[in-house]
């Protein structure tokens, strides 16, 4: 069970009767202090127990990860109720299939800490942390081949140019914040370079050049011969309900060079 204290209610999702094979429950209920209310959501976790549920507040979302039924010995899906409907997600890493573990919400850095469990026979001592995605951008990246130009001499290269036409979305303390970064790949990394305020329904130019030989050099060499670039949301997904987003409709990179 879970306290989702935004809405006063106490939300109970699964558990059993008997033993792993019997009396299995898929059934979401919520108390309010009076009544306990049987929920019929449209989708919904696999029949399971020996989960861990857990309140994420800067979300306002209740979190089920594993639990076992019948030979599943260590469930590894993630599910979130928002108080209507249960959607599962899918975070590119993950903790393996686990029941019996310990789930709580770290209120100082706003993310949940999950501990231990078991699958069966096999015990589990690593510590993992879910933030729904908070910290994360959506992006779009383009990267052009120097070698496509048929030019082998890259010291020829007077400038490079950069222009996506785009907006995003993303979240600042709570507050949804329009606009992207243009993010040109340097060496090993990932550098900012120019940025704009526009809504993924607005689009506007975000542009970037340089005629430095050097960093044409850094940006050309750290991708394989290649100029990458990419625009992401200014700000992570945060705390919004649903997950930052980004648009383009439009992107260009203009290598200029001498002919000798």
């Amino acid at each position: 069970m879970a306290y989702d204290s935004k809405r006063g209610k106490t939300v109970l999702f699964g558990g059993s009767t008997g033993s792993h094979y019997t009396n299995v429950s898929d059934e979401t209920w919520e108390w309010d202090g009076v009544n306990w209310v049987l929920l019929d959501p449209a989708t919904k976790p696999p029949l399971r127990r020996d989960h861990s549920m857990v309140y994420d507040h800067a979300r306002d979302k209740t979190v089920v990860y594993g639990g076992s039924y019948n030979t599943i010995y260590g469930y590894e899906d993630v599910w979130e109720w928002d108080g209507t409907n249960w959607t599962a997600k899918t975070p590119a890493t993950k903790p393996e299939g686990r029941a019996n573990h310990a789930m709580t919400y770290d209120n100082d850095n706003d993310r949940i800490v999950l501990f231990g469990g078991n699958s069966g026979a096999s015990y589990f001592y690593g510590t993992w942390e879910w933030n729904g995605g908070g910290n994360d951008r959506a992006g779009q990246i383009m990267n052009v081949s120097w070698e496509s130009s048929g030019i082998t001499d890259d010291g020829s290269i007077q400038s490079v140019s950069v222009l996506f036409n785009a907006g995003g979305l993303g979240d600042i303390t709570g507050t949804p914040t329009n606009g992207v970064d243009l993010l040109a790949w340097k060496h090993d990394r990932w550098v900012k370079v120019s940025s704009n305020t526009a809504a993924p329904d607005n689009l506007a130019p975000v542009t970037w050049e340089t005629t430095d030989p050097v960093e044409i050099q850094t940006l050309l060499n750290s991708g394989l011969r290649k100029f990458n670039f990419a625009v992401v949301p200014t700000a992570p997904n945060g705390f919004l309900t649903d997950m930052g987003s980004i648009a383009t409709d439009y992107a260009e990179v203009i290598v200029r060079y001498t002919i000798q």
